[in-house]
C-alpha cells in the first residue's frame, strides 16, 4: 500500500472514483478530477461525508467547514463574497440525488456550493436545496464553476465591469482600417506561429508592433510562458518596446489610440486566423495575472482589420451562456480575456485583427458604461 492511500484499499478508493464518472467526464482541469488519489486525500482530511442505505454507500459529498475567514475569489482577484470561519463548503456531489438533498438540508451552517456548470447533477442539487447563484469562479484550463450560497452569507451584489464579456465599444473610421490593409499587403507575409496548446492547427499567427522585444516575432508575454521557458530565458531582461514594424502602422495607431481609446498601451499586434476552418481553441488568458478592469491593469481591445461572414467569436459568459458575436470589419470591441474564449474561421479569406492591450485608466473603463453583452 502506498503512502497517499492513506491506509485505504485500492480498490475501495477505485470505487469512489468510479462513483465521480460523470463528474469527471465534464471537468476540463485534471487538477479538478476526483480520482483516487484525491478521494483518499479527502477522506483522510475528513472532508468527505458518505450516506450509506444498510451497508451500501449510495452518495459522497466533497465538503468542509471553513476553519478561517476567506475571501471568495473570480479570477483570482476578485472578491465575490467573504467566507467566514464556521460556514460549511460543498464542491459537485454524487450520488442519489434524493439522499443528496436530504442530507445537504440538514447542515445547519450557512453554505457554500461550489458546483462545475457542466456538472448537471450538482445543479440541479442546489436548485432543489434553494441555493442562489451569487457568481462564478473560472479556472486556467475555462472550467466554470457556479458559486451558490444558502444562508446569512456576505457576498457581492454587483461584479461592475467584470460582467461584461465581449463588447463592441465604437465604430472605426474605414479610411483607417483600409490604410493598415493595404500596408499589410505590402510587408508580405511576416507573421509568426502563436506557440500555445489551443492553437494545435497552427492557424493563428500574430506581428508585434510592440511588445517585449524589438523582435516582430517575438508575439509572446514573458509572464504568459511556462516556468520551464522562464527559467530558460532568466538572464534575458524583457521590457516592453515598439518593434521596428511599428513606424510602419505609427500614423493609423496613434490615430485610432488619440480618437477612440485615450489610454496608455503594453503590446500591439496584428493577428491573424487563417481561413477554412482556422481555430483559436477553447481557452482563458488567466495565465496573465495583470489582466482586469481596475487602474493600471491591462484590458484587451480588438479591431477587425479583414473578416469574413463566417468567422465568429464564441466567450461564455459569467452565467455559462456561450456568446457568439462577429465583430465587422472596423469596430473596436472590449475582450475579457479571462473567460472561456473561441474563434473560428469558417470562411475562405484570412482574419486579420489589430489588438490592442491598454492599461486601464478612469477614461478607457468610463467607455464601457452602459454596454452589455
Amino acid at each position: 500500500m502506498k503512502d497517499w492511500q492513506y491506509g485505504y484499499e485500492m480498490d475501495y478508493l477505485k470505487g469512489i472514483e468510479a462513483s465521480f464518472g460523470d463528474y469527471n467526464k465534464i471537468v476540463l482541469s485534471p487538477f479538478a478530477e476526483m480520482k483516487k488519489n484525491r478521494v483518499a486525500e479527502r477522506l483522510h482530511n475528513g472532508e468527505m461525508d458518505i450516506i450509506k442505505s444498510g451497508d451500501k454507500e449510495i452518495a459522497w459529498i466533497p465538503t468542509k467547514v471553513a476553519r478561517t475567514n476567506t475571501p471568495v475569489k473570480m479570477f483570482g482577484k476578485v472578491v465575490i463574497g467573504n467566507k467566514k470561519k464556521g460556514e460549511r463548503v460543498i464542491e459537485n456531489p454524487v450520488g442519489d440525488a434524493v439522499t443528496l438533498a436530504n442530507t445537504i438540508n440538514s447542515y445547519k451552517e450557512n453554505i457554500w456550493m461550489i458546483v462545475n456548470s457542466e456538472y448537471d447533477l450538482g445543479n440541479r442539487i442546489a436548485e432543489i436545496c434553494n441555493f442562489k447563484q451569487i457568481g462564478v469562479k473560472i479556472n486556467s484550463f475555462s472550467d466554470i464553476l457556479k458559486v451558490y450560497v444558502r444562508g446569512d452569507v456576505d457576498y457581492v451584489k454587483d461584479i461592475g465591469y467584470n460582467k461584461l464579456s465581449l463588447v463592441k465599444m465604437a465604430e472605426i473610421d474605414q479610411n483607417i482600417i483600409d490604410r493598415i490593409s493595404t500596408k499589410i499587403d505590402a510587408i508580405g507575409n511576416l507573421f509568426a506561429n502563436h506557440y500555445s496548446n489551443y492553437n494545435k492547427s497552427k492557424s493563428w499567427s500574430a506581428i508585434s508592433l510592440k511588445g517585449f522585444s524589438s523582435d516582430i516575432s517575438m508575439i509572446e508575454k514573458p509572464a504568459e510562458m511556462s516556468k520551464k521557458w522562464q527559467k530558460e530565458h532568466k538572464d534575458i531582461e524583457y521590457k516592453i518596446q515598439k518593434t521596428e514594424m511599428y513606424e510602419t502602422f505609427k500614423e493609423e495607431i496613434d490615430e485610432i489610440l488619440e480618437k477612440y481609446i485615450g489610454a496608455e498601451t503594453q503590446r500591439i499586434r496584428l493577428m491573424r486566423l487563417s481561413p477554412n476552418q482556422g481555430e483559436l481553441e477553447r481557452h482563458t488568458d488567466q495565465t496573465d495575472k495583470a489582466v482586469g478592469v481596475e487602474d493600471g491593469e491591462i484590458m484587451r481591445l480588438h479591431i477587425p482589420i479583414r473578416t469574413n461572414k463566417d468567422v465568429i467569436f464564441n466567450v461564455w459568459d459569467t452565467n455559462n451562456i456561450k456568446l457568439t458575436k462577429r465583430m465587422e470589419e472596423s469596430t473596436l470591441w472590449y475582450l475579457d480575456m479571462r473567460k472561456p474564449h473561441r474563434a473560428l474561421n469558417g470562411g475562405t479569406s484570412e482574419r486579420i485583427h489589430l489588438v490592442i492591450d491598454v492599461i486601464v485608466n478612469e477614461n478607457i473603463r468610463n467607455k464601457l458604461d452602459g454596454l452589455s453583452d
